[in-house]
């Protein structure tokens, strides 16, 4: 046990003394203090978080320590890009894409004392107060986000499952999605929103299951004061978590309709002191400024000839007849090809195009659909219907479109993805995965050849 230990540290010691020497020698600006902010603090902090589960082993360790250290070295690759290639700093980062540097710009006026609306904005001007204005800290607190948001959906299957090796399975998958993975790289606010819905969820099945304490629960209301904050719209998600999680046979839990007054009034503090929430009513709709934006890109035009126009201007019964077809696109997306697009956000952002794991795990989700479902508990099923209806709601009302917004959803899908996973000797899966496999092929054909002309 001591040797497996002294082998432990010293592994993590070296990548820890990789990782600091790409730091130190590569982006433009970087400092001692922050390249240990940025390279140690997310492992110390994901392995305390990790401690606290149900299936700390070294097995978990290795995955956590795997997940950290390429997500970490995915960073320093991304910023070098932003830096050292693009003529930029640390503290003054070159961005190409829209997100990063309107959320970069809006946390420097924010920095300045300038008030505007900031969103996703506020946490960068956050963290940039906190731990250094330097892009390292933002990106930093990203990587944390992907490693917490992989333990958590560990520890939700164990909620769920009682069993360590599936929890672990769960967690490693989360991990491998390359689409998360990417994410955590820059500056975007994909994996924060994911830990908190991990969070969220992971709270919403401990309360049903009368196993949840009183510092969840205030935990629980930070999470979605934050969530208020950076991305509001999710307040009507998660809403309907609640209200699916809060269902039984003869009553409504009193903790899922606290959530829901809880998410209203978060809304209207939101919409009242910043003017920026959302409509209701625009989003069902698929309507408003932020759609019309999600809707106008070229790439997609072969996807609007074929719904007959702009689909913010079709009539509901038609969005509703190509639902499937836009969920199926959401699923596909983003398509592995067009590397060089990717490659404009950031080297490392190319990773989000690598779709393997992601493709794996949503057979998984279809095979456990079919065959497990009504074998499952209560809970397992709740919780699966949650991550379904949000991810066939974001279909609706950006047409598949924003498939990185389903990122969000992994704590609630993955479970039944490692599950499933654990029933691979079982003929029907088999035959299934070679039958979706062609399937997968097939479409993937077909979408390359519509968007060819317009890559």
């Amino acid at each position: 046990m001591k040797f497996a230990q002294r082998v432990d540290s010293a592994v993590l010691a070296i990548l820890i003394a990789l990782l600091m020497t790409v730091a130190m020698l590569w982006p433009t600006g970087s400092t001692m203090l922050s390249g240990v902010l940025f390279c140690v603090l997310p492992y110390v902090i994901g392995r305390m978080v990790l401690h606290c589960t149900a299936f700390d082993n070294r097995t978990s360790r290795y995955v956590l320590m795997g997940g950290w250290f390429t997500a970490t070295l995915g960073s320093l690759i991304n910023i070098w890009y932003y830096t050292t290639a693009s003529g930029g700093t640390c503290a003054a980062p070159v961005f190409e894409n829209y997100d990063s540097l309107r959320d970069w710009g809006i946390g420097t006026q924010l920095l300045a004392g300038e008030a505007v609306y900031g969103a996703y904005g506020y946490l960068v001007a956050g963290l940039r107060w906190l731990l250094g204005d330097n892009v390292l800290s933002v990106i930093g607190f990203n990587v944390l986000s992907y490693l917490v948001c992989a333990i958590l959906t560990g520890q939700i299957t164990y909620e769920l499952t009682g069993k360590e090796r599936t929890s672990r399975l769960a967690m490693l998958l989360t991990i491998l999605i390359a689409y998360l993975w990417a994410q955590a790289t820059t500056v975007l606010k994909d994996t924060p929103v994911a830990m908190c819905m991990a969070i969220l969820t992971l709270i919403f099945v401990r309360s049903e299951m009368k196993r949840a304490r009183v510092w969840e629960y205030v935990c629980g209301a930070i999470v979605l004061a934050l969530m208020a904050v950076i991305r509001v719209n999710f307040l009507f998600m998660i809403s309907a978590m609640a209200v699916v999680m809060g269902v039984h046979r003869r009553r409504f839990s009193p903790v899922m309709a606290a959530v829901v007054a809880l998410c209203a009034v978060y809304y209207l503090i939101v919409s009242q002191l910043l003017i920026i929430a959302p409509d209701p009513l625009q989003i069902a709709h698929t309507t408003g400024e932020v759609s019309d934006w999600v809707m106008a890109d070229d790439h997609t035009r072969p996807w609007d000839d074929m719904l007959g126009g702009s689909y913010s201007m079709l009539p509901m019964y038609k969005r509703l007849l190509w639902l499937p077809a836009s969920v199926v696109l959401q699923f596909i997306l983003p398509f592995p090809w067009n590397f060089e697009s990717a490659y404009l956000d950031g080297p490392a952002k190319v990773m989000a195009r690598i779709g393997l794991v992601w493709y794996y795990c949503g057979a998984l989700i279809l095979w456990w659909l079919a065959v497990k479902w009504r074998t499952a508990t209560a809970m397992t099923r709740r919780t699966v219907l949650c991550g379904l209806l949000l991810t066939v709601a974001t279909a609706y009302s950006t047409s598949g479109r924003a498939s990185r917004y389903c990122l969000s959803y992994l704590p609630m899908l993955l479970p039944i993805a490692a599950m499933a996973h654990e029933c691979w000797r079982e003929r029907t899966l088999q035959r299934w995965l070679i039958v979706f496999g062609v399937l997968l092929m097939l479409g993937l054909i077909i979408c390359y050849l519509l968007h060819k002309p317009w890559i």
